[in-house]
C-alpha cells in the first residue's frame, strides 16, 4: 500500500508545473481549431490549426503547413516583425531564419530586438536592433566561469581568419552571481568586423579572452548556424518598407 501511494504521488509531481506547491495539470491540447488560412500576407505557409491548451491559453500552438509547431504568441510576434520590415516576397525565407532567433519588442520604447534564442553559456552572440527604422547589427562576447579574467582584449579565430579588439576601461560590465562571473561587452559590427563574421558564418571558432589572465572559449557550433541566421535575416531586413 505503501509503495502504490508514492506511484501515484511520483506521477501526481510528473504530471505538475512548479507552481509554488498547487497541483496544476500539464497543458491538455485534445481541442483543436482548424484554420487553414495564410500565415501572412506574401506566404506560402498555412496556418492548419490552432491546438488549444485546455488549462493555460498562453500555451495554445499553432501547427503550419510545413508540419513545425510553435506557440501562438511567438508566431504572431514573429508575423508582426516580418510584415512590418521584411518584404512579402522574402516572408518565407526570413521567417525560417527567425527559428533559431529570440524576438523581442518593447512597445514603450518601440524597440525591436533579435538574438540567438539559446544563448546563455554562448561565448559570442550576433543580434540586431531596430528603432525608429534605424537597424543595428551587432556582436556580444561573454566570458562565464568561476574566475575573473578582467579582459580588455579580444582574439576570435575562425578558419584562417584572425580578429583582434581591444576595449577602453569602463567598456566591459563584469556581474558576480551564485553560480559565478560573467563579463560581457557590446559592439556594433562595422567594416572591420565583416571578415571574422563572414567566417563564424560557415565555421566554429574560438575567442582568447586577455586581461589580468588569459582564458580560451570555443564558440559553438549551434551559435555559428545561429550567426547565419542573424545575418541572413539582416540581409532582408528594409526598414524604409516599415508599415
Amino acid at each position: 500500500m505503501r509503495m502504490l501511494l508514492l506511484l501515484i504521488l511520483v506521477l501526481l509531481l510528473g504530471a505538475c508545473q512548479n507552481t509554488g506547491g498547487k497541483y496544476k495539470p500539464a497543458p491538455d491540447y485534445t481541442k483543436v481549431e482548424k484554420y487553414n488560412r495564410p500565415l501572412m500576407e506574401g506566404s506560402n505557409l498555412i496556418i492548419v490549426n490552432r491546438k488549444l491548451s485546455k488549462y493555460e491559453p498562453g500555451l495554445d500552438r499553432y501547427t503550419l503547413s510545413d508540419g513545425s509547431e510553435d506557440y501562438v504568441a511567438y508566431v504572431d510576434l514573429r508575423v508582426k516583425f516580418l510584415s512590418k520590415y521584411v518584404h512579402p516576397k522574402n516572408r518565407d525565407k526570413a521567417y525560417q531564419h527567425l527559428k533559431p532567433i529570440s524576438i523581442k519588442y518593447d512597445k514603450i520604447d518601440n524597440l525591436w530586438s533579435l538574438t540567438h534564442k539559446d544563448y546563455k553559456d554562448s561565448a559570442l552572440t550576433t543580434n540586431i536592433s531596430i528603432r525608429d527604422k534605424i537597424a543595428i547589427l551587432g556582436m556580444s562576447i561573454k566570458y562565464m566561469n568561476s574566475n575573473w579574467v578582467f579582459f580588455n582584449k579580444i582574439t576570435i579565430v575562425s578558419g584562417d581568419t584572425r580578429y583582434n579588439r581591444s576595449f577602453p576601461e569602463g567598456k566591459v560590465s563584469r556581474n558576480a552571481y551564485e553560480s559565478g562571473i560573467q563579463e560581457t561587452v557590446w559592439f556594433p559590427i562595422e567594416d572591420e568586423e565583416i571578415d571574422i563574421v563572414n567566417a563564424l558564418r560557415k565555421t566554429p571558432g574560438i575567442i582568447r579572452f586577455r586581461g589580468k589572465f588569459t582564458d580560451d572559449k570555443k564558440i559553438k557550433s549551434y551559435d555559428v548556424k545561429t550567426i547565419n541566421s542573424v545575418l541572413a535575416l539582416n540581409e532582408l531586413i528594409d526598414v524604409n518598407f516599415s508599415k
